[in-house]
């Protein structure tokens, strides 16, 4: 996700990147069983080559926890919530049909972005008090340490951020293992999530496949042989936009 964000693509025919990445894990051995089918589905929601080396990792670090107010809420399955109306609609109709989840959200810096997101949380919790917990996460760029890289500034930036459903897939498979459950909701739109261009000037690879049934399939296959127990699904794969916004209602 950071490697998106901070190598800007070209014009035209330099749209597409060649990137290569070197990650420290705690398991290489186990990586390297997901390393082409990783790769390919990076290729699949960005369009760019990426080549991945993995390297062992040193000791994980201490991280500050602080209590969380839903401790005693036992999920029964996980969704992820971007402050959009579709990720809206999944909500609305888990908590209507009795359903527990556990909403994964990426906390962007963007105040828009985080202003719809505060919109969509209060809305649930004003209709269904207590019916469902936040499990909010802030994935940025951190400049402190020694060995600290130095990240673009704002305006130097990509801004296509097609990696951003990868993050949200990470999350919520993380977010799934910690609750134990394994049924996780990826909601959008069937136009937007098979990746119909919007017009001609969008065709190709201009046209995002970021929540792609392929793209979920492939994520899942990974995270099978990675020991993970979470599979993505998107129940309005066959529903519009304006169906959603019908059945909200």
């Amino acid at each position: 996700y950071a490697a998106d964000i901070a190598v800007p693509r070209g014009a035209r025919e330099a749209w597409a990147r060649d990137i290569e990445l070197a990650v420290p894990v705690r398991a290489p051995e186990r990586w390297e069983r997901v390393h082409t089918n990783l790769g390919r589905l990076i290729y699949a929601l960005t369009r760019d080559k990426v080549a991945l080396t993995f390297y062992p990792a040193g000791p994980a670090p201490e991280l500050d926890h602080d209590p969380s107010p839903h401790e005693d809420f036992r999920p029964d399955c996980v969704s992820m919530l971007s402050g959009g109306l579709d990720s809206l609609a999944g909500a609305v109709m888990l908590q209507r049909t009795g359903r527990r989840p556990a909403y994964v959200m990426h906390r962007s810096g963007n105040p828009a972005v985080r202003a719809a997101q505060d919109a969509a949380v209060a809305a649930l919790e004003r209709h269904r008090p207590g019916g469902g917990a936040l499990c909010a996460a802030a994935v940025a760029p951190d400049p402190r340490g020694a060995d600290a890289l130095a990240f673009p500034p704002p305006e130097q930036r990509e801004a296509s951020r097609r990696l951003r459903s990868l993050l949200f897939m990470a999350l919520a498979a993380v977010t799934a293992e910690g609750a134990g459950v394994a049924e996780v909701f990826m909601c959008e739109n069937g136009p937007l999530t098979t990746g119909v261009p919007l017009s001609t000037a969008r065709a190709g690879s201009m046209s995002t496949h970021s929540t792609h049934p392929a793209a979920l399939e492939r994520f899942n296959a990974i995270a099978a042989a990675l020991g993970l127990r979470a599979r993505i699904s998107n129940p309005f794969v066959y529903e519009t936009k304006a169906d959603l916004v019908r059945d909200v209602l």
